[in-house]
């Protein structure tokens, strides 16, 4: 069993991230991701560190992985309430599909 566990830094290097996934997907079995954005827009406070799009690029390179993503949390980076789907961060969890 294979596990990769990384910070993606909020998505500030999304491109290279996906690379990145694509590439190791095949000999992975679970990946776990912190500080995954599950919103559209790049957060507007810190728009260089967190980028929007994040949950669903992963999703996308991941697509024969099962999804879990946590209750977002916040920090003092941000005034952003904790609200599912708008909070700054999430932990993300991909496993392989049996």
């Amino acid at each position: 069993m294979r596990l990769i566990v990384l910070n993606i830094w909020g998505g500030s290097r999304l491109d290279e991230l996906a690379d990145f996934v694509r590439v190791e997907s095949g000999t992975t079995d679970i990946f776990c991701f912190q500080e995954v954005l599950d919103r559209d827009t790049d957060l507007m406070d810190y728009p260089q560190q967190y980028k929007g799009g994040t949950l669903k690029t992963l999703k996308k390179e991941l697509d024969l992985f099962h999804a879990y993503l946590t209750e977002p949390y916040t920090s003092r980076l941000t005034n952003e309430p904790a609200v599912l789907g708008l909070s700054p961060r999430s932990l993300g969890i991909y496993h392989k599909a049996d």
